[in-house]
């Protein structure tokens, strides 16, 4: 068949056809461009709705949204699912994003480690240096779990992790990949990280694990679910980078009736089948989630894309398109389906789920830096610009008392 049809061509004109049979989207309303800043983050972005711009450049809001602000934000309260969705319809979904992202930042357990982020990468950015981490004996390795596809779009995609490995070398941090199957089921890659990680304990390391994408779902099953209290003493944190823990509602559309044979015409023209994408499903996913029980000691960390409408990139945009309905999205998966129940979120405002970011070397240095540190693994060099990160906490607090 590859002899008579280029897949890309053939996937592009299948779409058409079944587009023309299933419900359309809502599309941008304005495209209007914002630019202010939100939870101590700076934002220039096109937005798709006037109170979207009122919001991010702090002008007066409608009374239900801004009761709804002050209680959270007040309050501390991480926002849900029936809330996102009421200001989706009621506004926007760039209106509940910029929600999503206000409330989410000022969650008590997350504020902290938000704003360690921030001063690493404002160090890592003016020094232009890497983090200056003291290992000395630690016995820690850096697992990571790949995500989809990792074998045959990895260098792509950065699925493959491999520039964190190669970032781990140079700092002389240990570091590993889990050999999972690019396009297995969640349930069965979640035993292969399982016994990796059982592995990693009984040769007496302990272990910071990492997954991103599809292997976050993954990683919850094997460490809320497979691995027995015991077997999880030696894993010091889970970092979750853009995980699909709860399956994605695109994946719901892509399996639809109505187009799932253009979804299983395209993968088979690559040599592969739908086990990875029926496992991703929400209804086979979020029932799942909601019995996983994570060990108490691990410290779980979300880092967690919160694009707007204008912040979505070619390679997240058809995504997008099939869940901005449902509200915050990245183009693969709900924002909100991303937290970890019990853990710490980092917000990356700005980017999709492809993390296409000008400064991403640097952002993955001080996401590394400041997990290191917080697990006790390893300690900090102090700060060469002390000044200026004491003078930049100082403006978030003014800002924060601003009416």
């Amino acid at each position: 068949m590859e002899r008579f049809f280029n897949s890309r061509q053939l996937l592009r004109a299948s779409l058409c056809i079944a587009l023309a049979s299933t419900p359309g989207c809502a599309s941008n309303h304005g495209n209007l461009y914002a630019r202010g800043t939100l939870a101590e983050q700076s934002w220039t972005a096109e937005v798709d709705h006037p109170i979207a711009r009122d919001y991010l450049e702090g002008r007066r809001l409608p009374l239900d949204l801004q009761e709804l602000r002050d209680a959270h934000v007040t309050e501390g309260l991480l926002p849900s699912e029936p809330t996102l969705n009421y200001l989706t319809t009621r506004y926007s979904p760039d209106v509940a994003t910029l929600f999503f992202m206000e409330a989410v930042s000022a969650h008590d357990p997350s504020r902290s480690i938000q704003r360690d982020y921030a001063d690493v990468i404002h160090r890592l950015m003016q020094t232009g240096e890497d983090p200056g981490l003291d290992l000395s004996g630690s016995r820690l390795t850096v697992a990571f779990a790949p995500g989809w596809f990792y074998e045959s779009h990895g260098a792509k995609t950065g699925a493959d992790f491999q520039r964190q490995l190669d970032q781990l070398a140079r700092l002389g941090v240990p570091g590993e990949l889990i050999k999972t199957d690019e396009n297995g089921s969640v349930e069965s890659n979640a035993a292969i990280i399982a016994e990796a990680l059982r592995r990693l304990q009984r040769e007496g390391r302990e272990v910071l694990v990492v997954s991103g994408s599809k292997s976050g779902a993954e990683v919850a099953v094997a460490l809320g679910d497979i691995l027995a209290p015991k077997e999880t003493s030696s894993i010091l944190a889970w970092l979750s980078i853009g995980g699909v823990h709860q399956g994605s509602p695109f994946a719901d559309w892509a399996l639809n009736p109505t187009v799932c044979w253009i979804s299983k015409l395209h993968l088979g023209l690559q040599g592969f089948d739908l086990e990875g994408a029926l496992s991703l499903q929400t209804s086979r996913r979020r029932d799942h989630f909601e019995k996983l029980q994570f060990p108490e000691h691990l410290l779980l960390v979300s880092y967690v894309p919160v694009p707007v409408s204008g912040d979505i990139s070619s390679r997240g945009a058809f995504g997008y398109s099939r869940m901005r309905h449902l509200g915050p999205n990245d183009g693969l998966t709900m924002l909100v389906d991303q937290l970890l129940p019990g853990g710490v979120t980092i917000v990356e405002p700005g980017v999709d789920h492809f993390f296409e970011h000008p400064d991403r070397e640097v952002r993955s240095l001080a996401l590394l830096e400041v997990l290191l540190v917080r697990i006790g693994a390893a300690k900090s060099v102090p700060s060469l610009d002390v000044e200026s990160a004491d003078s930049e906490r100082l403006a978030h607090a003014e800002r924060d008392d601003e009416p």
